[in-house]
């Protein structure tokens, strides 16, 4: 009976992780989405911001597409280059994520 109870919660363990990992990539996908859409608003080039934090324009590239993971330090940079908090790159994410949700 202990085994049928372990194997129970080692299920709901998996997908309360999966959910995790996808909920994880949606924000990730969302801050992208900012960065890009602000830099844009801005009338910036990539190598205009690129510029203004002290990185190659390859690496803002790939911060924007999704190749490359921002860290909460660069976030701080780059809201700081665009003139905005660190809680724009947030803002409507929970929208954007019932959006997303399957069967929407």
């Amino acid at each position: 009976m202990s085994g049928q109870t372990d194997g129970t919660a080692d299920r709901h363990a998996a997908r309360a992780a999966r959910r995790a990992e996808i909920r994880a990539r949606t924000v990730e996908r969302h801050v992208a989405a900012r960065l890009r859409r602000e830099r844009e608003r801005l009338g910036l080039s990539v190598q205009d911001l690129a510029r203004r934090v002290g990185l190659p324009e390859a690496d803002v590239t790939k911060y924007e597409s999704l190749r490359r993971k921002l860290s909460a330090g660069l976030l701080l940079l780059f809201a700081e280059a665009l003139n905005c908090t660190p809680d724009y790159f947030f803002r409507d994410f929970e929208d954007a994520e019932e959006q997303s949700r399957p069967g929407r």
